[in-house]
């Protein structure tokens, strides 16, 4: 039997997001090495059997969700999640790193976690929004036409 669950977590920890999941009294079953490192929690919170009212309080604690009463960010948040079957939300940590966090409700209870790092793909999309901006704004002041001929195809643009 251990050799399946060293199995399980290593086939975990090969993810690209980080993943954790709770039991139906809200307390940690498992969860692979990017969900550590992505949320930067110490080790010994991502134990097997903490709650995850501790994983929250700690991220309140921090700062993950701006000034505020501690007690209120952390039951506001479990709130949220416990209003919904699934819940997805995009956030941008403290250092600028974006998460796209999901939440979903396991059938008969419990709760799975995943972290997807999104800052570089957030980052493109922003280089790509400000290089559209620039050309048309180049398009706009410019005097002459401007034109871009696909020779494949022969269209204009």
């Amino acid at each position: 039997m251990a050799h399946t669950e060293e199995l399980v977590r290593l086939g975990l920890d090969q993810l690209s997001e980080g993943f954790g999941i709770f039991d139906a009294d809200l307390r940690l079953v498992s969860c692979n090495r990017l969900y550590r490192e992505l949320r930067d929690y110490p080790a010994d919170l991502c134990q097997p059997g903490t709650p995850f009212e501790k994983m929250i309080r700690f991220n309140a604690e921090r700062g993950d969700f701006g000034p505020g009463s501690v007690e209120q960010q952390v039951s506001e948040r479990l709130a949220e999640i416990a209003d919904t079957d699934q819940r997805e939300v995009e956030r941008e940590m403290v250092d600028g790193q974006i998460l796209n966090i999901r939440y979903q409700h396991l059938v008969g209870g419990g709760l799975t976690i995943t972290f997807r790092d999104k800052t570089e793909e957030r980052h493109a999309q922003h280089a790509l929004a400000q290089s559209e901006e620039r050309y048309a704004l180049v398009s706009e002041a410019a005097q002459e036409a401007i034109y871009e001929w696909n020779v494949e195809t022969d269209e204009f643009y």
